[in-house]
């Protein structure tokens, strides 16, 4: 199957996650469900347990996360196998309305839903990323399970993330 997605910059987290990543096995950690100001702090992927199937694997993706009662934001630092750096960021509320991701070439947008699960739009107003998220019982890796809508069929990927200290 040839996988076309349009983040291969990997710009929307987690698109962002943006384009991150699939796993050979699940980590043997508890997952915890936790309010979103859990996920705050800087987080950088962990190369060698996300795997990209068929995709290069970028050099580095620096995700920092941040959220008030009313306000969502994140802004993800990329540098791909080309050795460019990109850096996306959001702006927005938990409620299921798309707002745009800064930096964004192709005029992508974000939302975060009220069941915990975020999506990315492309310009044309397809659902192009489904991604749900959660933490390690410690609080110190984020793993994230993206579902890519593609033409040739749904194509899912896991993206695994550590806090910085």
């Amino acid at each position: 199957m040839k996988l076309k997605l349009k983040y291969s910059g990997c710009l929307t987290i987690l698109a962002v996650a943006v384009c991150m990543a699939t796993t050979t096995g699940q980590p043997a950690y508890a997952q915890i469900k936790a309010g979103f100001d859990a996920y705050n702090g800087t987080w950088n992927m962990d190369i060698a347990k996300s795997g990209f199937g068929n995709m290069p694997a970028p050099k580095s993706v620096r995700l920092t996360l941040s959220s008030t009662k009313t306000s969502r934001e994140w802004t993800q630092e990329t540098v791909g196998t080309d050795g460019k750096s990109r850096t996306a960021s959001y702006n927005g509320a938990e409620n299921n309305r798309y707002y745009p991701i800064t930096g964004s070439p192709d005029g992508a947008t974000f939302a975060y839903m009220k069941d915990g699960s975020f999506a990315v739009k492309d310009k044309s107003g397809k659902v192009v990323q489904t991604t749900t998220y959660s933490l390690s019982a410690g609080g110190e890796t984020m793993t994230l399970h993206n579902t890519f809508h593609t033409p040739d069929g749904d194509v899912t990927r896991v993206a695994v993330f550590q806090k910085e200290k």
